[in-house]
């Protein structure tokens, strides 16, 4: 059945855990259904398949094929061993059972984006409803401004009542210093499923999402060359994708000077932060950029900007742990009168 992740474990209380896990993640695109009775399993798809089958290897076996159109091993072993012993020379894809269960559910995705099978994930229908993403465009021309520490800020605080994701366009980041943690994917991988089926795209977004403050992000580009050569209209394309056709209420951009089509790309805001200071040269430079704007006839652009001059903290956060409790989130909730 279309949108429907059938899980089936011997194990209760194992595929009760990931069950729970993976409906209370708010990241896998799937009505999630859980079973350890094989009877009940082939009973409830038997006559209409799920949209994936994760189930045990130990319980499978090749009469089972039909029950999904993309059948996933829960296996012990190893997962780049073959698995094909007795699946007449077809190879099924395989995840390790005992890891953690947002690791399981990246793999999930992974193989989904990728699978040669028609998978459908649950918002697939969104683009039918008319309805599409609040796009907020966070930018400004005055370096050291403290925007990106604004931006995940704001997405902390957005992601209380909306589905939100933050998109960071910087190539060089720091992402993986300041959250401490290794990528194995970033925005560039994102990019290349843009030209397929926007289920697979929808998927692959929901496989790289991390999640952060109650929001999800795309790891920032690594590779220099690679950002600098992407063009205007496949970043609009992006963001016209994810705003028309994922289930986020939300998405941030959190833009720089280095992306090419900059303004085209705020032309897509619904709405612009722009943080400046009060001395001389800032507020010149503030000035040029909406000079830029007038003579590029971008005037829509100015219509949506909230400047937002920040005052001199006490303390900045030293680590993302500590936006949401600093200086900066009280000025967000206080100052802009926004409601989260």
């Amino acid at each position: 059945m279309d949108h429907i992740l059938a899980i089936y474990d011997s194990e209760k209380k194992y595929v009760k855990k990931l069950a729970a896990y993976f409906e209370q993640q708010n990241k896998m695109p799937f009505q999630i259904m859980a079973f350890d009775n094989m009877t009940k399993l082939i009973r409830f798809f038997g006559n209409k398949p799920a949209a994936v089958l994760l189930i045990d290897e130990e319980s499978w076996e090749l009469s089972l094929k039909e029950l999904a159109e993309q059948t996933i091993l829960l296996t012990d072993r190893k997962e780049r061993e073959l698995l094909d012993s007795f699946m007449n020379d077809e190879e099924i894809p395989a995840v390790c059972k005992y890891q953690s269960g947002e690791a399981i559910a990246k793999k999930v995705l992974g193989i989904c984006a990728v699978a040669k099978a028609p998978i459908k994930p649950l918002y697939e229908t969104k683009t039918g409803t008319g309805k599409k993403a609040e796009v907020i465009g966070i930018y400004t021309p005055v370096k050291r401004s403290l925007q990106t520490s604004f931006a995940l800020t704001y997405s902390s605080l957005c992601a209380k009542s909306k589905k939100t994701l933050y998109l960071n366009f910087e190539v060089f980041s720091g992402f993986s210093v300041w959250f401490e943690k290794e990528y194995g994917t970033d925005l560039m991988d994102l990019m290349y499923f843009l030209d397929g089926p926007s289920d697979k795209f929808l998927l692959k977004l929901a496989g790289m999402a991390e999640r952060f403050g109650g929001f999800h992000y795309v790891p920032p580009a690594i590779s220099y060359e690679d950002f600098m050569l992407v063009k205007e209209y496949r970043w609009v394309q992006l963001i016209q994708t994810i705003a028309d056709k994922s289930d986020y209420e939300v998405v941030i951009l959190d833009l720089g000077d280095q992306m090419q089509g900059l303004f085209g790309i705020l032309s897509l805001c619904d709405k612009i932060f722009t943080i400046y200071k009060s001395d001389g040269l800032a507020m010149a430079k503030l000035q040029a950029f909406e000079e830029a704007l007038k003579i590029s006839k971008k005037e829509d652009i100015l219509e949506k900007i909230v400047k937002c001059r920040l005052p001199v903290f006490k303390e900045i956060p030293q680590s993302a742990q500590r936006l949401t409790y600093s200086q900066l989130a009280d000025y967000i909730k206080n100052k802009l009168g926004e409601t989260f």
